[in-house]
């Protein structure tokens, strides 16, 4: 798995259930101050982690390796996939599977929705988001009609029978981008889009932004080059009022390779809000940003920051103002007391209490995981006065490890997100994540 002006002053809403069911803590959230990034982070409260559910791997046909976060519904059923596990066979070894969809319920039952079978999609890889009507909409990384079991992917629905319809099967370089994995947006009318990591016309690697219309129509909206807009973005999109689109790419541009913040307005003009350029700053941004009432984007980094701990940095969660000027929240520095985490993989969560919540996918101290990587991962917050506290550190057990998704809020104080290792089964053992266990879902209330 791979680890990238001046802005309106928008409100924009992350699209992460239904069309109307939209994530309320925009409008609630405070703006963040900065602070001193070489603080040591807060001791942790107690806080409780209720696993609510532990995949089972490939020989029980249950998923394997839920590397995206969940969505909730009004009912607080949670839905997401997993890149691996199912009825069908796309890989070998303990990762057998091609991924699954699925639903777990507020008591922690797990029905098992849709199974790829890679001509349909492979390795589903990014969040879902669910239309009025209960369809479900997401991305596969590989697969899909042009390609078994490797193709370039796709864009899918599902409906609320676990009926699955390929709205867009991606041809790949030269032509429209393959690699579509981090999931979709919708705008008002129901289109979608996303990126692509690879493909496009300038480059094998360099990727693209693309619509699919209601149709299933696709337009590439832009094709990114090997130069000063940065390459290969990983990011899922947000939109604002005025359907711009803003997301990260994970490499290109700068003197470090480091990857941007980008804006693309609606006639396909895009704007670098950000160049990252490593230490101190930042340094491949993953996941994409999230924004707040204000106008203000935020968003984590893989790499970059100035711990020594790491070879590259341990990453950062940083700000962009409306005019693009960035904050650094925090500098993840693993190691001592603390244990603070390392590698935060998806941007945080803006809580109606104006703090955000995240997770690192590596650091916390626990042995329970690959020790190069020191622990296996954390749930961190930070203040409205930008101070961090470690709200859980992850021990590879029942609890999970690795957790790699965005964490999503149900508006009743509780807080939901996948650990794409780690639960009460071997079957996983030495899989690419470098833990045991096929992952779980997880419930916090901080």
């Amino acid at each position: 798995m791979t680890k990238g002006n001046q802005q309106q002053n928008f409100g924009m809403r992350l699209l992460v259930g239904s069309a109307t069911l939209v994530l309320a803590v925009v409008a609630a959230a405070a703006m963040l101050g900065s602070r001193s990034v070489g603080a040591a982070p807060q001791s942790a409260p107690t806080v409780k982690l209720r696993t609510l559910y532990q995949f089972q791997g490939a020989s029980s046909g249950d998923g394997a390796v839920p590397g995206a976060g969940v969505i909730v519904d009004e009912q607080g059923n949670l839905y997401g996939t997993t890149e691996y596990g199912g009825t069908a066979t796309c890989d070998t070894g303990s990762l057998a599977g091609c991924g699954t969809m699925f639903k777990v319920d507020p008591t922690g039952k797990e029905t098992f929705v849709f199974s790829f079978d890679g001509t349909n999609g492979f390795y589903p890889q990014g969040s879902l988001i669910k239309d009025a009507s209960g369809n479900l909409y997401g991305t596969t990384a590989d697969g899909g009609g042009n390609g078994f079991p490797d193709g370039p992917g796709n864009v899918f629905k599902i409906d609320k029978k676990g009926q699955e319809t390929v709205l867009y099967a991606f041809t790949g370089y030269p032509d429209d981008g393959s690699a579509p994995g981090a999931g979709v947006t919708f705008d008002a009318d129901g289109n979608l889009y996303g990126t692509t990591s690879e493909g496009g016309a300038n480059c094998g690697s360099c990727g693209t932004v693309f619509e699919v219309d209601r149709a299933g129509k696709e337009t590439v909206l832009y094709t990114f080059t090997d130069g000063a807009s940065g390459h290969s973005p990983t990011s899922r999109l947000i939109r604002d009022a005025q359907v711009n689109l803003y997301g990260t790419t994970l490499r290109g541009a700068g003197a470090g390779d480091c990857g941007t913040v980008f804006k693309l307005d609606t006639v396909g003009n895009l704007t670098v809000l950000h160049t990252f350029e490593g230490n101190p700053d930042g340094c491949n941004p993953s996941r994409g940003v999230i924004p707040d009432a204000a106008g203000n984007l935020y968003g984590t980094t893989d790499n970059g920051g100035s711990s020594p701990e790491c070879s590259h940095g341990c990453g950062v969660v940083y700000k962009l103002d409306p005019t693009g000027k960035e904050t650094i929240l925090h500098m993840f520095t693993p190691g001592g007391e603390d244990e603070d985490g390392s590698t935060p993989y998806a941007p945080p969560t803006l809580g109606r209490d104006g703090n955000l919540y995240g997770t690192t996918f590596e650091g916390g101290g626990s042995s329970n995981c690959s020790p190069a990587y020191n622990g296996c991962g954390t749930v961190y917050k930070i203040d409205k006065n930008g101070n961090e506290t470690i709200l859980y550190h992850f021990t590879g057990g029942a609890d999970g490890a690795i957790p790699l998704g965005w964490l999503v809020p149900d508006g009743k104080g509780h807080v939901f997100g996948t650990a794409s290792a780690g639960g009460n089964t071997s079957e996983c053992s030495g899989n690419h994540n470098r833990a045991s266990g096929c992952g779980t879902v997880f419930e916090i209330t901080p």
